[in-house]
């Protein structure tokens, strides 16, 4: 989710409960069209207990930032 080799972009992710609302800012800056180009924007409702604990998320709302991976131009596998 958060490591993109396909679209070279780079990620944010902001997890919030089904009770909250994802911040206008955050919608705002989504739907630029301009940022479309290097960014994709995501937002998660209720995430499981296994997703909060694989990015170490201890409580909601959360954002978290990813940076695309690089490919071996050998093999076409991700690099880390």
């Amino acid at each position: 989710m958060l490591q993109n080799s396909k679209s070279n972009k780079i990620s944010f992710v902001y997890f919030y409960s089904s009770g909250d609302r994802i911040p206008i800012i955050y919608s705002a800056i989504a739907g630029i069209k301009e940022f479309g180009k290097d960014f994709e924007f995501l937002a998660v409702t209720d995430p499981s207990k296994l997703t909060m604990h694989q990015l170490n998320i201890e409580r909601l709302p959360a954002l978290i930032g990813g940076l695309p991976t690089e490919q071996d131009p050998k093999t076409k596998e991700d690099v880390m």
